[in-house]
């Protein structure tokens, strides 16, 4: 994470456009377990630690499958200058899934916290799109084909 937030401080990627998570848990069914309670917090402390600014809003949506208690949610959590986090949760799967895509308009970053040896990449993967005024604006998030660079990180 130290190097993520080092990236980001350093705006290696640009200003920031999203910030979207995927966390699959895999393990024994817990009956009494709320997928945003369990999984959540730990995602929801990390994105505090990169990204500077505050959030403006939250919005979480949960559905129940089983006993009543939400097995899987999206939380997005809106951000002062166009950027947002959205957070996928699933309980109960049978694969086990933490990545993080931190897109900007420069570069885009992806998280893998399985990975054991490039848990870090980042795409030089970036665009250019004319807004209404006819100036041209770089935007990034495309789909990761082609280079990419695996930092060293410093644990």
């Amino acid at each position: 994470m130290k190097k993520i937030k080092q990236l980001v401080e350093k705006k290696e990627l640009g200003d920031l456009y999203y910030y979207d998570s995927l966390r699959v848990n895999l393990g024994l069914f817990q009956h009494d377990v709320n997928v945003i309670w369990d999984l959540a917090p730990h995602d929801l402390s990390i994105m505090d630690y990169v990204i500077a600014d505050k959030p403006e809003a939250v919005v979480a949506t949960g559905e129940k499958h089983l006993n009543g208690v939400e097995r899987r949610c999206i939380l997005t959590v809106y951000f002062p200058k166009r950027s947002h986090c959205t957070r996928e949760r699933k309980l109960a799967l049978t694969v086990k899934v933490r990545t993080t895509l931190i897109g900007g308009e420069k570069k885009m970053l992806v998280w893998n916290d399985l990975e054991a040896d490039e848990k870090i990449r980042i795409y030089d993967k970036g665009g250019q799109h004319v807004d209404e005024s006819g100036e041209s604006a770089s935007i990034a998030g495309q789909l990761p084909f082609g280079r990419y660079v695996a930092p060293r990180s410093a644990g």
